[in-house]
């Protein structure tokens, strides 16, 4: 699936289940959520029309508020390095099968993709620099976000990568635009 169908369909999945805005405008309000089967509990109904963007930025917001302060460094980035991995293999993983085996000619495939040097090889070392966030869920949120969301990208270069070269891969983030940074600057030591 592609990033942005497989994110779409998730939030909507997510907002049948229970996860509105009302209840996360609740939980950073600091009210205290009524038990399930409360009388009083009004039931989630998926975002309208307009209302999905808002909803993704919501809960990305306070899925990564919560992650910072419930999580420890290193589970945080395990967690979003495994849901950018799941991204991958439900939607590039099969696109990339021709380059199985071939990273210079998946590299070549990205250069014509994002442009010139934005793509490279050398040695044991690939390159990868977006010039803007290709995350859909995260792409129109201005400004910063917390240091943990990008380790999802990570994950998504990691099993792109460990896929096309057969084994697995280290990835390195050096600068985000998320982060703060003007470009997305991703190192892979193959």
């Amino acid at each position: 699936m592609i990033r942005e169908a497989f994110i779409r369909r998730g939030m909507g999945l997510l907002a049948v289940l229970g996860c509105s805005p009302a209840l996360l405008a609740a939980e950073n309000s600091g009210k205290a959520e009524r038990p399930a089967g409360d009388p009083g509990q009004k039931e989630a109904s998926p975002p309208k029309d307009g209302q999905t963007e808002a909803f993704s930025r919501d809960w990305v917001q306070g899925f990564l508020a919560s992650a910072d302060s419930t999580l420890q460094a290193s589970d945080r980035v395990r967690l979003l390095e495994a849901c950018g991995r799941a991204c991958a293999r439900r939607g590039i993983v099969d696109q990339i099968a021709e380059f199985k085996g071939r990273p210079e000619a998946f590299i070549q495939s990205l250069q014509a993709h994002l442009g010139p040097g934005m793509a490279g090889i050398e040695g044991n070392m690939a390159r990868v620099v977006y010039s803007r966030c290709f995350c859909p869920l995260v792409t129109d949120i201005p400004g910063r976000l917390s240091d943990t969301w990008c380790n999802c990208s990570c994950g998504w270069i990691k099993e792109v990568f460990s896929v096309i070269t057969g084994h697995e891969v280290e990835v390195s983030l050096l600068d985000s635009i998320k982060r703060g940074g003007k470009q997305c600057d991703f190192r892979i030591k193959i």
